[in-house]
């Protein structure tokens, strides 16, 4: 039971990481373009 609890979190936790340093990185491409754009 406490190994399917914690490979449920394990995967939220993993989902979560990969979301977060996706949408990081997503941002600071934002910004670059944004920056071309107004030079």
């Amino acid at each position: 039971m406490n190994k399917w609890i914690a490979s449920i979190i394990f995967s939220f936790a993993l989902h979560f990481a990969i979301l977060l340093g996706y949408d990081l990185s997503s941002r600071n491409f934002t910004e670059k373009v944004d920056k071309k754009l107004q030079e």
